[in-house]
């Protein structure tokens, strides 16, 4: 019998006011090919508060967005949360070569 053990890797972030959770799950002793990642909440814009929703993937090998979900989106949003799957994915690569 053959067991594989994974790691699952989980940070929670804030994106122009917003709570992202990031996550990936990758075999051991290897890094992940995606993050996964879902935020909502309430973003002000003109003045009025209005509820937004996203998730999916990114894929960190060709850094694309795969999956993307959203409703709501404010502008700049998806840059902003590119950067924070880049230092989450840097964050595991470091982990995973100590």
């Amino acid at each position: 019998m053959e067991i594989n053990y994974y790691i699952s890797a989980r940070s929670n972030e804030q994106v122009q006011g917003i709570n992202v959770n990031l996550s990936s799950e990758f075999e051991k002793g290897n890094i992940p090919s995606t993050v996964s990642f879902n935020a909502n909440g309430s973003v002000e814009t003109s003045g009025e508060a209005i509820y937004m929703n996203v998730n999916g993937s990114y894929d960190v090998e060709k850094r694309i967005f795969n999956n993307l979900n959203s409703s709501s989106l404010p502008s700049g949003f998806v840059s902003e949360l590119e950067t924070k799957i880049t230092e989450f994915f840097n964050q595991i690569k470091i982990d995973q070569a100590l």
